[in-house]
């Protein structure tokens, strides 16, 4: 086996490793990227949670302050105090003071659902670049074993072209076949 063709299988041999090195590293930016979107899909549906479940607590809040204003006029109808301004005063107060318990439990939910929206969309964001990366990496797979073959083919040419030289020329048109020591056929 040649010199030329030692060059050529270790340029195949390298135009493989490049393509596999490439397509391995895409795989693995592949994997993070549906990893990244799959994060995502679960904080929307824990942004969605996290609605729900503040509107059901405040659901039960507001149940437990029309328990607790109901309890607290019954209290004040039997002290005799029922119907006066005083008495409108505090139950006034009262369900001002209840009803913003209502709105803190939703905003907090508003909150955690605005926090999760903001992480899926950063894993969005993170999924692309990946998914960018593996594209990049494969691109950069094939250029590489694209150089490799590039390099193998010049190197066979410049071999060829050296041997070529040291044999001399072989025939002169004018001249006939090259018949060594200088001398050509028609000389």
């Amino acid at each position: 086996m040649g010199a030329s063709a030692v060059l050529l299988i270790g340029a195949a041999v390298s135009a493989y490793s490049a393509v596999s090195a490439g397509n391995a590293a895409a795989a693995r930016s592949k994997t993070a990227a549906n990893i990244q979107e799959y994060n995502a899909s679960v904080g929307r549906q824990n942004a969605k949670t996290a609605v729900n479940t503040a509107a059901g607590d405040a659901a039960d809040i507001q149940r437990r302050n029309r328990y607790t204003l109901s309890q607290q006029s019954a209290s004040l109808d039997q002290a005799g105090l029922g119907g006066s301004a005083t008495s409108m005063d505090v139950i006034g107060d009262s369900a001002k003071n209840l009803e913003m318990s209502v709105l803190k439990t939703r905003y907090k939910g508003a909150l955690q659902s605005a926090d999760f929206l903001n992480g899926a969309q950063a894993s969005d964001m993170q999924s692309g670049a990946y998914n960018q990366l593996a594209d990049d990496q494969t691109t950069a797979g094939y250029t590489a074993a694209a150089g490799s073959i590039l390099g193998a083919a010049g190197g066979y040419y410049k071999n060829q072209a050296a041997t070529n030289t040291a044999l001399g020329p072989t025939t002169d048109s004018t001249r006939g076949a090259y018949q060594g020591n200088g001398m050509y056929a028609n000389d």
